[in-house]
């Protein structure tokens, strides 16, 4: 087995590692992000499956977010269980509180959803053609000018190919741009050829509450005052948005 670097792979793939890249200002809407799921596909299309060892050592990231989402929602059950015995001391903690339970109750329909809709055939899969994640396939990341061009390697791993077309909208979702996620989630699905357990795991992934499990399981080691919180909690509420499920 051939053993290069992962800069060398991506050369020998016809993708140029760039310092940078003409960038004009784009658009966000359905219609661009659209392109460059396109993009994306296309630098999936030219790594995936490849028989070689990397000398520069590629991140497994197979089946983590999952769990990094998981065990967030044990912790969020454990901060409930910890207010509930003390009682509420400020307006932060009684926003949390009152709103804790919904958000478990989001939290476990989106691994549900995930689970029951062929998540661990998608890992192997996955494991099984030696598929390649950007990590950061966003617009001023991954261009196609004649050639494929990538700027940042450091998150590219070993990965579900979905996870791709998660990032991409979760940013956008995050921002509050109106976009319709769930005809874009079955575009991406689409280029790239992925069944309905895929379209399940990606809407799964983006209705999970990823902001509100963070502020709320993370804010005893911050040192912020408890407006500070509560402003980061409202903020997080609304970055979640709604479920797609």
């Amino acid at each position: 087995m051939t053993i290069v670097t992962f800069e060398q792979y991506l050369k020998d793939k016809n993708i140029d590692v760039v310092d940078k890249f003409s960038y004009a200002s784009i658009a966000i809407n359905e219609e661009n992000l659209i392109k460059q799921m396109k993009i994306i596909d296309e630098f999936h299309k030219r790594t995936i499956g490849g028989q070689v060892i990397f000398k520069n050592r590629l991140e497994n990231n197979i089946g983590k977010l999952v769990e990094d989402f998981k065990v967030g929602l044990k912790k969020l059950k454990r901060e409930e269980q910890v207010l509930k015995s003390k009682g509420v001391e400020n307006k932060f903690e009684m926003l949390l509180l009152n709103n804790v339970e919904l958000y478990i109750e989001r939290g476990e329909k989106s691994i549900k959803t995930i689970y029951e809709n062929g998540y661990l055939d998608l890992i192997r899969r996955s494991m099984k053609n030696k598929e390649i994640c950007i990590g950061t396939e966003d617009f001023i990341n991954l261009t196609e000018d004649n050639i494929l061009q990538i700027k940042n390697l450091n998150k590219c791993s070993y990965d579900m190919v979905e996870i791709d077309c998660f990032y991409l909208l979760r940013k956008y979702k995050k921002k509050k741009y109106e976009l319709d996620y769930q005809k874009l989630i079955r575009e991406f699905c689409s280029i790239e050829f992925l069944m309905n357990d895929s379209y399940s795991f990606i809407a799964g992934l983006l209705s999970y509450p990823y902001d509100f499990v963070r502020i709320c399981t993370r804010y005893r080691k911050k040192d912020l005052t408890p407006e500070e919180c509560f402003e980061k909690l409202v903020r997080a509420m609304r970055q979640d948005g709604d479920s797609l499920i």
